[in-house]
């Protein structure tokens, strides 16, 4: 027994080919229609007004189509180019941060340095020589701590550094992905809407032509048999549609 899902699968294959197979007969009645009317005295123009509204409406698309395409090229453009400036300022910060700090970290060292030895010619200058061993040990050990300390801030600085320079980074590169995704979003909102406008258009030149060939004597009886055509077979295409349908509702039911 089939699952649901091969039961539901099976249903969207065979609704897309009944679907296809009507659509095609409908385009075979709408071509026969054309030809025949286009061999009327009464039809022809009409017939060719209406081709090349269709024309002029593809045409338009296509421009729509275009200019949705490179308004979202530009997009992506400036916004590779926002990121490439940002990433470099980023780098650029976390250069300078380092250069500070590695500075700072000297500076630090150098007036360290002075004061130990400062320290020193003190202890030398107060102290008689048997009793400089404990001060001298004290200032070693002190000097050794500062001089830690010195390089742990500085170590820290660079982390902090480097930790301001990836935030940076994700920070442009969120805005390029979030710019990236507006581009292809409005690309894709204008792309819908030529395609609407398209599709409205072609919908008012069927409309234009099916009342013009009705009001036309030559063309009115054929306009009124093709369009009846039409009708019946949207008619069995709904009704088979149903009974498809029907058919998945109780296969599906059935499934495990």
């Amino acid at each position: 027994m089939p699952t649901k899902q091969e039961v539901l699968t099976r249903f969207q294959v065979d609704l897309q080919s009944l679907n296809s197979r009507f659509t095609d007969e409908i385009d075979a009645i709408e071509a026969a229609r054309l030809e025949r009317v286009r061999g009327m005295p009464a039809g022809k123009p009409l017939v060719e007004k209406a081709e090349a509204s269709r024309s002029a409406a593809g045409a338009e698309r296509e421009a729509d189509l275009a200019r949705a395409a490179a308004a979202r090229e530009k997009a992506m453009v400036a916004a590779t180019a926002k990121r490439r400036d940002g990433l470099a300022r980023s780098a650029e910060a976390w250069r300078d941060a380092e250069t500070k700090a590695l500075e700072a970290r000297d500076d630090a060292r150098t007036k360290e340095d002075r004061r130990h030895a400062d320290k020193l010619e003190e202890i030398d200058r107060i102290r008689p020589l048997s009793l400089q061993a404990a001060p001298r040990a004290a200032e070693e050990s002190q000097h050794e701590k500062l001089t830690a300390r010195i390089q742990e801030d500085y170590e820290t600085s660079l982390d902090r550094a480097r930790d301001a320079y990836q935030r940076g980074s994700d920070d442009v590169l969120s805005d390029e992905l979030r710019e990236s995704e507006a581009a292809n979003d409005d690309e894709y909102a204008a792309r819908q809407s030529a395609e609407e406008e398209y599709e409205t258009s072609l919908d008012n030149i069927a409309s234009a032509l099916h009342d013009a060939l009705l009001k036309a004597a030559e063309t009115k009886e054929l306009e009124q048999v093709f369009q009846q055509s039409v009708r019946d077979l949207r008619q069995r295409w709904e009704a088979e549609k149903a009974a498809l349908r029907a058919a998945f509702k109780v296969a599906y039911d059935q499934a495990t």
